[in-house]
């Protein structure tokens, strides 16, 4: 007996739905029947997401992004305070054999890089801005370079200078096999605190291209919460990549700016927890509804994942019509 396409399509439409209740019983059982169990299930599936989330959850592929663990953040020009204290951990979570991938990211710096106070002189300040502010410029204050569109900048004290000592990370990290590392901040006219892109949003760092197919996650530790880290962990929610601030295994240039940064990464869907209670949390609801969260909230379903669901789905509706002839 040979079937017709519209028999082959309703086979093919009987296996989805099936899959689908397959998916969505096991998730019930594993979580429990609540209210947000059942309406996360239900977006993913209207979604078309929710076979790509179940596999997230059932294969996890943790990345460890390691931010700027440099001499000059430590103990030199730049140190964030407390910075030698989270070494320990760091190493530690490095060494734990938890991730898919390790990352780590270093600030990269030409010597005339527009981020140095050094260097205010060297490039025109915007005019509408400094008619509005015509006082002495000082160290660590936030002004506007003249562009279009203006460009604002913190003005740091010289800091990871290429090929010097303050660029290196610190002797105490050792990396682990197969570790990758980006250089950020490369560009002398614009600075780069995330690890995926610049200042701008644009220049891309090739830390997406390393992990963006990779991981499942990743979690996010080092220096500093409220610049580097923090903007490291938007980018990657920004990207459709669940990510996770560690607060113990990171440090804030300043009380007032990390607490702010850390809000807004809650706000745009990432987490903030520490080591203890991310590693035990993977195997709860509150890690699954972030990969669901952050699924639903960036909607970018690759579509080779598309494809390869529905070849699987039309192989099974072949062997079934051979079988049945």
């Amino acid at each position: 007996m040979i079937l017709k396409m519209e028999s082959l399509l309703l086979l093919c439409g009987l296996f989805s739905i099936t899959v689908c209740e397959d998916i969505m019983n096991e998730a019930i059982g594993r979580f429990g029947e609540t209210e947000e169990v059942s309406s996360t299930l239900s977006m993913l599936s209207n979604k078309n997401l929710l076979d790509v989330w179940w596999n997230q959850v059932n294969n996890p592929k943790p990345g460890l992004l390691v931010i700027d663990l440099q001499n000059d953040f430590i103990n030199g020009s730049l140190a964030v305070p407390e910075a030698e204290d989270i070494l320990e951990l760091c190493q530690e979570i490095i060494d734990s054999k938890m991730f898919t991938k390790t990352i780590f990211s270093k600030d990269w710096h030409p010597s005339d890089h527009i981020s140095f106070f050094s260097n205010l002189g060297e490039r025109e300040l915007d005019p509408a801005w400094r008619e509005k502010h015509p006082g002495e410029i000082k160290m660590f204050d936030e002004v506007v370079f003249a562009r279009d569109p203006p460009y604002t900048q913190v003005l740091w004290p010289d800091h990871c200078l290429q090929d010097t000592e303050g660029s290196e990370i610190h002797s105490s990290i050792n990396y682990p096999f197969l570790a990758f590392e980006i250089l950020k901040g490369t560009d002398s006219d614009i600075d780069s605190y995330s690890a995926f892109f610049d200042n701008g949003g644009n220049g891309d760092t090739g830390l997406q291209s390393i992990i963006k197919d990779f991981v499942t996650e990743v979690v996010v530790i080092g220096l500093a919460t409220d610049y580097c880290v923090g903007s490291t962990t938007l980018d990657a929610q920004k990207i459709g990549i669940p990510a996770t601030i560690l607060t113990d295994a990171s440090r804030g240039v300043a009380a007032e700016t990390t607490e702010s940064m850390l809000a807004r990464v809650k706000a745009a869907g990432g987490q903030v927890s520490t080591w203890p209670d991310w590693r035990d949390s993977l195997e709860t609801w509150s890690r699954a509804k972030h990969l669901a969260d952050t699924l639903l909230a960036t909607h970018q379903h690759n579509h080779s994942t598309h494809i390869y669901t529905s070849t699987i789905i039309l192989l099974v509706s072949y062997i079934i019509v051979a079988f049945i002839r």
